[in-house]
């Protein structure tokens, strides 16, 4: 068993890329979402490395099942963290965006009301000096906020951060009704998992 507790540590960098990776997702620190993909190839990496260690240490070592244990445990750390969606910087920074958007709740649907009630037919993207400023999060890099009225569903105002669609806020008036999580009459959240 001594033989296999070093290659035990060699887990600690997958942890330290997840940990980077959810610190920077806090700030909004982009470099973090290559930490979240670094955390889950470095686990499947390792996974094939204790298959390796299994094939050499199959007759030899008594103790063959700590590898079995150490695989479980690199694929557990691989499907955690793999895909955009499950990227630990993503998680990070959606649940701080929603921590920081919640606390405003009350403005954010006075604001949709009094911007969809004088919204032209169409399509557009609200400027920065017309957004309020409870919307830019301090540390935190600006979302791109576009106005959906096309006539052809209910109209909403897009908040979204990264490219449009990736995560962010749907608002519109208490009655708009989309297939995404509520947060309060009108607002909802997408891009989660």
């Amino acid at each position: 068993m001594k033989a296999s507790v070093p290659d035990s540590l060699w887990l600690g960098i997958p942890c330290f890329s997840f940990l980077i990776a959810s610190i920077c997702g806090w700030f909004g620190i982009m470099i973090g979402v290559i930490f979240g993909f670094l955390s889950a190839f470095a686990s499947l990496f390792l996974a094939g490395y204790y298959v390796l260690q299994i094939r050499k240490h199959w007759r030899k070592d008594r103790h063959i099942v700590l590898y079995f244990v150490l695989i479980a445990i690199s694929i557990a750390g691989f499907y955690t963290c793999f895909g955009f969606q499950k990227n630990p910087f993503m998680n990070t920074f959606r649940a701080r965006i929603k921590h920081e958007y919640s606390k405003h709740i009350p403005e954010i649907q006075t604001w949709a009301a009094a911007t969809l009630k004088t919204a032209r037919p169409e399509n557009y993207t609200i400027d920065m000096p017309d957004r309020p400023i409870w919307m830019h999060i301090q540390g935190l890099p600006n979302p791109r906020v576009v106005l959906c009225n096309d006539g052809n569903s209910p109209s909403f105002i897009l908040i979204a951060w990264f490219n449009v669609g990736t995560c962010g806020f749907k608002v519109g008036g208490s009655t708009l009704q989309i297939q995404s999580e509520k947060i309060a009459d009108g607002i909802y959240f997408f891009g989660g998992r």
